[in-house]
């Protein structure tokens, strides 16, 4: 195993060298993946944004400058992806909120049968009136009803 804190070890990685990125995969990728399970308390979404990671990491060694440790590093940006999904996740629930307190649920559902152009129609209207309707709003009015609903 290499030291990741070695330049040269460094420089592989940002060549794009397979055994390079292996090697981290191996040093890193469960220390990762607990870090970003203990933000999301979800497998499949900590399994995803490791994966994110290591792409963020793998596009940008580059420009790790050594400031601090490379797994410093690493841990920084798994928590910042972490985090991201987390904001992700709170925007859909704010969403699904918003759309079950009007009673629009429906124009998110995926109906079972294929929906006729006419309720295609409808809906984006319908969608639309609301989306003005908001934007009407003073700023803080808007603000209030979409954190309260």
């Amino acid at each position: 195993m290499a030291d990741v804190n070695d330049d040269s070890f460094l420089r592989r990685l940002a060549e794009g060298e397979n055994s390079a990125y292996k090697e981290l995969l191996e040093e890193y990728r469960k220390s990762v993946l607990t870090l970003c399970y203990r933000f999301l308390l979800n497998q499949q979404d900590a399994e995803e944004v490791t994966q994110d990671v290591f792409l963020e990491v793998f596009r940008s060694v580059s420009s790790f400058r050594n400031d601090s440790s490379f797994s410093t590093w690493l841990y920084r940006i798994a928590t910042t992806k972490s985090l991201d999904a987390l904001k992700r996740q709170q925007r859909k629930k704010r969403l699904l909120l918003i759309t079950k307190s009007l009673g629009l649920e429906s124009l998110f559902n995926t109906p079972s049968k294929s929906p006729t152009p006419d309720s295609l129609l409808e809906s984006k209207e319908q969608l639309s009136e609301i989306r003005a309707a908001l934007d009407a709003l003073p700023e803080q009015q808007r603000v209030a009803i979409t954190l309260s609903k």
